[in-house]
């Protein structure tokens, strides 16, 4: 099996990357819901002052 890793991320906005990864795709992801439904202290944090929109 071959592994599949991320060889860079670039900002979008928000809370959106572009990642790409070693087979040489590319992939938005939009880890705002993630920060929104897992409460955790260190990602908290990340959302002290920011108001993201609901989906």
């Amino acid at each position: 099996m071959r592994t599949l890793a991320v060889t860079e991320a670039e900002y979008i906005d928000g809370y959106r990357l572009k990642v790409y990864f070693t087979d040489g795709t590319t992939q938005l992801v939009d880890v705002g819901p993630f920060l929104q439904n897992h409460s955790h202290p260190q990602h908290n944090d990340l959302l002290c002052n920011i108001v993201l929109p609901k989906i």
